[in-house]
């Protein structure tokens, strides 16, 4: 089963012999170089008239007054995500199970390719299955990361 929950990781469980994600975030959070349709109350409650652009609105909701990142920006744990890689056999049994570390880089300078993923570097996918680890260990969860593949592995 697959659903939809909160915009940011929040750990796995190995129950009764099937695998459980409470959530793997989010796969995109393109704001601001979308074609948003936004109430016009929306634009109001941040101080913007009619002729603003989706742009400006979710420049507004990104950065502080200082130019500080705040909400979904200010917050590292929605840039780390994942997505999962598996293998099911003939009998529909599931073989291989790769977790994938995905950086949405809602911090990026440019501003059309924040939260859009990329495979992260080392060093962020390190900081992911850390975060992923933290959180999964109530589960008596956890995953190695393979530096070569780049993947999450039990």
């Amino acid at each position: 089963m697959i659903g939809h929950g909160a915009h940011f990781i929040r750990g796995a469980e190995l129950y009764k012999d099937k695998w459980i994600f409470y959530n793997l975030g989010s796969l995109i959070m393109e704001f601001e170089a979308g074609n948003s349709i936004i109430p016009p109350e929306m634009y109001q409650a941040y101080g913007l008239d009619g002729h603003s652009k989706p742009s400006q609105l979710h420049h507004q909701r990104a950065v502080d007054e200082k130019g500080n990142f705040k909400g979904f920006s200010g917050d590292k744990k929605f840039s780390q995500n994942i997505i999962l890689e598996l293998e099911i056999n003939d009998d529909r049994r599931l073989t291989t199970l790769n977790v994938i570390p995905l950086d949405l880089g809602m911090t990026r300078d440019n501003a059309l390719k924040r939260g859009l993923p990329i495979i992260p570097s080392e060093n962020e996918a390190t900081l992911v299955m850390n975060r992923l680890n933290e959180i999964s260990k109530r589960f008596n969860t956890s995953f190695e990361y393979d530096k070569k593949r780049n993947i999450f592995s039990i």
